[in-house]
């Protein structure tokens, strides 16, 4: 919802503030303040994981995509608004991506630039 209320908005304060924290919960991953919501409300049932501190893929997604929001915070902000309004475009397709398909695109290219291309493919949803 963070992601497209920025773009409805083009309020660069709210990309500049999630990309913060995302790369704030890329570099501390036992202060994730994602986690620590999920943990506390959805994790709390019995028949839910519980989130522990991200491994590298998922640190590695969360700063692209904190990358991702503050290149689009940057670009509102500048006024490149065409600019703003691609890279607005593959964050959030990068988010539906996620949410609706269960592919992680910033983990699925830690493990092809970490030269495991055969482990990438074979965490990507349609491959059984």
């Amino acid at each position: 919802m963070w992601v497209v209320a920025g773009i409805l908005f083009q309020n660069p304060l709210l990309f500049y503030a999630l990309g913060t924290v995302l790369w704030w919960s890329a570099l501390l991953p036992k202060l994730n303040p994602f986690d620590a919501v999920y943990n506390a409300s959805f994790g709390r049932r019995a028949d839910t994981f519980h989130l522990t501190p991200a491994p590298a893929p998922r640190r590695t997604a969360q700063a692209m995509a904190g990358a991702f929001a503050l290149t689009c915070g940057l670009l509102t902000d500048f006024d490149f608004f065409t600019a703003a309004y691609v890279v607005e475009g593959f964050f959030l397709v990068a988010v539906l991506t996620l949410t609706l398909g269960g592919l992680c695109v910033g983990s699925f290219l830690y493990h092809l630039l970490r030269g495991r291309a055969a482990f990438a493919r074979q965490t990507l949803p349609w491959v059984s």
